[in-house]
């Protein structure tokens, strides 16, 4: 038996090294948590929640496979159910939304809370090989509800381009 040792595989210049489909050709990651303060969202429509991530595929046809976890508390004044919504968009489209409630936990002054990890998985076939940038957005369900993002509450994303 033969055993093949290499420090690196390059491809001949002006040629790009070709990989068997399926194959993870980069991934990119990315996390957010609020810094000096928490930011409350208090829009009924949808808002950037500053979780966010860039990735310039090596080749249009490609998939990227995106996985992100929001966390968050959801808020409702005087009582009330906690509804809210939360979007994966991509340059401003929206890819696939996202609704919870629950029930509150906990009292804070009037308002009623809720501890929520909004998550998504999504797989997104890329049409040309420009820079795409994934957000996760979100919106409340009433304007007595909010979103607040807490500075100790990471979320989390990931992209990975498979080759297609």
């Amino acid at each position: 038996m033969s055993t093949l040792e290499v420090k690196a595989i390059q491809a001949p210049s002006g040629f790009e090294l070709e990989m068997p489909t399926g194959h993870i050709v980069q991934s990119v990651s990315s996390s957010y948590a609020p810094t000096g303060s928490d930011v409350t969202i208090t829009a009924t429509s949808y808002t950037d929640s500053g979780l966010s991530a860039t990735i310039t595929p090596k080749a249009s046809g490609n998939k990227i496979i995106i996985v992100c976890s929001l966390n968050a508390m959801g808020f409702a004044d005087s009582g009330g159910d906690l509804d809210g919504w939360n979007s994966l968009a991509l340059d401003g489209t929206t890819l696939v939304e996202r609704r919870w409630n629950g029930d509150n936990i906990g009292k804070l002054g009037d308002s009623v809370y809720f501890p929520y990890s909004s998550s998504f998985q999504y797989t997104h076939t890329t049409v040309n090989a420009n820079a795409h940038t994934f957000k996760v957005r979100i919106k409340c369900d009433a304007a007595n509800r909010y979103h607040r993002l807490k500075q100790q509450m990471t979320s989390t994303m990931l992209l990975m381009e498979v080759q297609g």
